[in-house]
């Protein structure tokens, strides 16, 4: 596996299955390790993007990290997540429920907040095919189903 700097340089870069394939080791090495954390303020960064799939990546590295932070930063970013559960991608929206998942797995007193948001999660934007995909994983995140 390559060292976590290179593979953050490739995160970043434009070419998206160069980016997945690191967004991917970071995941799997965040498993194990808090060095990935690190990173933190990078993957909140991701969240700003106008890209849809930058954002993605974000969510997925700040959900693999929720359980090293130490530092609390995660509760700084809570609310950029919540919003992504109104987000026009309904993909973005199911990484930003599945994120909300490790935050509220991880961080026992943001759980709260967490399952207050999705609870409240207008998903009739979306469309017949997506909706009952996220509100599936919403009922999964929640313990209900």
């Amino acid at each position: 596996m390559e060292t976590i700097d290179k593979l953050m340089e490739d995160l970043l870069k434009g070419d998206n299955n160069l980016a997945c394939s690191a967004m991917r080791d970071l995941e799997r090495l965040s498993e194990g390790t808090g060095a990935v954390y690190a990173y933190f303020d990078t993957f909140a960064r991701m969240l700003e993007s106008s890209k849809t799939y930058v954002k993605n990546r974000g969510l997925a590295l700040i959900g693999a990290n929720a359980k090293w932070d130490t530092t609390d930063k995660i509760r700084g970013v809570l609310d950029n997540i919540i919003a992504m559960l109104s987000y026009e991608k309904p993909i973005t929206v199911r990484w930003a429920v599945s994120c909300l998942g490790k935050i509220a797995t991880d961080k026992p007193n943001l759980a709260p907040a967490v399952r207050e948001a999705l609870r409240e999660a207008d998903c009739s934007m979306f469309s017949e095919s997506m909706r009952p995909l996220i509100e599936k994983d919403i009922r999964k995140v929640l313990g209900e189903g």
